[in-house]
């Protein structure tokens, strides 16, 4: 299957659309200049500053080396200069790399999606949102210089659309609100949106594995069965670490997540020789028979996309361990690692995946009547307290479930402040207090009416307040706030 025709782009003036893929160990820029009445076309960043050859290479180290005062003394593509290392150590640079694992789900292990070697500390003195602003800001001068240099009056392009500029940031699967939550704030550190509603809703969100479904839908790749009962799963190998997401295609030609999407460390990266590579196709393998059992379509059809893809002998393994089992196993035929920031900027204009499934139990906190009758309320009689206002006698700390782990439908709520907890534990969620250190609050919904809808699904959680005026519902915007 390939996707539609892309239509033309239908806002008022030009836009710039700018997808950042900061990686692991490597990052690249994509980018669409929307121009109002004609079609989108989606482009890398392919030449940075202080690349040695010229249309040099699509991604760049996520590096960064700072001088004792904190200061940036190379970084992304000027870490690749020849002596670097050597200045490094003669100077006393600090050098910064893997620095975005530090922002992985972290408050319980059960949240902890990813398995992983430990990371490398941060520099002295310096935290992981203001080390990613760092980088955050060079990627925008990379843009920047690349644009003004490759376009017509490309100065005067950059000056026609900076200060309304869209983002969308990629991040692995298995991130969520309170991750999202920082990288927006590194980007208003970046400087490169401002801190206000406005600005913080020019970003957006999309997992490494959308991003490359989207990629690979826009290069042609087809999903064998190609129907409602059939799925398609993305294993994106590279960087040292593997992420897998599984889909199905509706009958709207959209498309919705089929299981919880799965993560892991690769044992080697780097091309090696080739029984090294035996570990990590070992690791790929049994990623992709734990998804298939797991998922509740049957998987008919893998793309495999990241650095690791690129190896045609890695390629060829990975088809003979996986085609006997009824898969078929396919890649893009352009460049594998530009797919997830070209993915990112096809994910904001084309939007293919409508549904995505939720990785925990969400709830809230509430009371219910005591009932002398029910077997579940007897042990907690001594619980029972007065309610505050009609003085019925209640229990308090009973979990009601809004989204049930692997769902998308979602029914209201009816506070005004709220916290979302998560349900971390394997069994159906009825009383906090029987296992009390499963739950997590990982945020808190506020809005100045009783009635709000978070909205669950997308890329992240937001949450509306929903009111009826004169029989018709009205819908405001209220916040979501992590770590309240």
């Amino acid at each position: 299957m390939s996707l539609p025709s892309r239509k033309p782009y239908e806002g008022a003036s030009r836009r710039l659309l700018l997808a950042f893929d900061i990686g692991t160990t490597f990052s690249g820029i994509s980018y669409s200049i929307l121009d109002p009445g004609y079609v989108p076309e989606i482009r890398p960043v392919t030449r940075f500053p202080s690349q040695e050859r010229v249309g040099g290479d699509t991604k760049i180290p996520t590096v960064i080396y700072y001088d004792q005062a904190g200061r940036t003394r190379a970084i992304g593509a000027e870490t690749l200069a020849e002596g670097i290392e050597a200045d490094a150590e003669e100077h006393g640079w600090v050098k910064a790399h893997w620095f975005k694992l530090h922002l992985r789900p972290k408050s319980r292990e059960s949240l902890i999606l990813q398995k992983s070697d430990p990371v490398p500390p941060l520099p002295e003195n310096k935290t992981v949102t203001e080390v990613l602003a760092d980088y955050i800001e060079y990627l925008q001068r990379c843009a920047k210089q690349y644009i003004e240099e490759t376009h017509h009056n490309g100065s005067k392009l950059w000056d026609s659309v900076e200060d309304d500029v869209i983002y969308v940031l990629t991040h692995p699967n298995g991130w969520g609100g309170p991750q999202q939550a920082q990288m927006r704030e590194a980007a208003i550190l970046a400087g490169i949106i401002p801190d206000s509603d406005e600005g913080r809703s020019r970003i957006s969100f999309v997992t490494e594995g959308e991003a490359s479904l989207q990629f690979c839908l826009s290069n042609g790749l087809s999903i064998a069965g190609d129907n409602g009962h059939s799925g398609v799963l993305i294993v994106d190998a590279g960087g040292g670490t593997i992420d897998v997401t599984s889909y199905r295609k509706l009958d709207d030609g959209s498309f919705e997540e089929i299981a919880i999407p799965g993560s892991g460390r690769l044992t080697l990266s780097g091309e090696v020789v080739a029984k090294f590579f035996e570990p990590s196709i070992s690791c790929i393998v049994e990623a992709i028979k734990t998804q298939q059992q797991t998922a509740h379509f049957p998987l008919k059809s893998v793309f495999l996309v990241g650095g690791f893809s690129a190896s045609a002998w890695l390629y060829e393994k990975v088809k003979e361990a996986i085609e006997p089992l009824g898969i078929t196993v396919s890649r893009p035929d352009t460049h594998v690692n530009k797919a997830v920031s070209n993915g990112a900027v096809a994910f904001y204009l084309d939007g293919v995946v409508r549904a995505r499934v939720s990785r925990l139990t969400y709830g809230i906190e509430t009371h219910v009547d005591y009932d002398s009758a029910n077997p579940s309320h007897r042990p907690r009689a001594h619980l029972v307290r007065p309610h505050t206002v009609h003085g019925k006698p209640v229990l308090s700390d009973r979990f009601s479930c809004i989204l049930p782990k692997l769902c998308s439908d979602i029914r209201e709520l009816g506070k005004k402040k709220i916290d979302i907890l998560a349900y971390c534990g394997g069994s159906s969620p009825a009383w906090i207090n029987d296992e009390a250190d499963q739950y997590v609050s990982i945020c808190t919904v506020k809005a100045d009416i009783s009635s709000v809808k978070p909205e669950f699904g997308m890329t992240e959680l937001k949450a509306q307040i929903a009111y009826w005026e004169n029989g018709v519902e009205k819908r405001g915007l209220a916040q979501v706030v992590y770590g309240a």
